[in-house]
């Protein structure tokens, strides 16, 4: 039986940005990263990614420039 988090983990996009009014999906940790799974309005889900156990390091915000 597929779970939505497993689907989320092979279907999701990289999310660009902040997630909004989102829902959250939950958490899968893999080779020291967690990824953070989310379901926006439409059904599409997207992830983000930061170093596991840990918060988000700042070079990791920043926009890049154009």
């Amino acid at each position: 039986m597929e779970t939505e988090l497993t689907k989320a983990w092979e279907e999701a996009f990289s999310l660009r940005g902040e997630a909004g009014n989102m829902e959250y999906i939950g958490t899968i940790t893999k080779s020291g990263t967690d990824y953070i799974f989310y379901k926006d309005s439409d059904g599409t889900y997207w992830y983000d990614s930061k170093p596991e156990g840990k918060e988000k390091p700042e070079w990791m915000t920043k926009r890049r420039k154009k």
